[in-house]
């Protein structure tokens, strides 16, 4: 139940830059003059925190069930 949950808050996250990482190997693939970690990292911490940014207001409905079932396990 917990990976359930972890993986619902987490996958559009995961989704967006395994998305950014493969065009970065394509990227690197096609043009290897281009250094991939000098483009790579700024540009995927950018992307990563629009995306947090983008997928914060989605997180309210996941995280509302998760301490729904948090607080009905510990109070019993």
């Amino acid at each position: 139940m917990l990976f359930h949950y972890g993986l619902w808050i987490a996958l559009p996250m995961i989704g967006l830059l395994l998305f950014i990482n493969i065009v970065l190997g394509f990227i690197s693939r096609i043009a290897p003059q281009m250094n991939a970690f000098a483009i790579g990292f700024p540009l995927t911490l950018t992307a990563g925190l629009i995306g947090i940014a983008a997928t914060m207001p989605m997180l309210d409905k996941p995280v509302i069930s998760l301490l729904r079932v948090a607080t009905s396990l510990f109070t019993g």
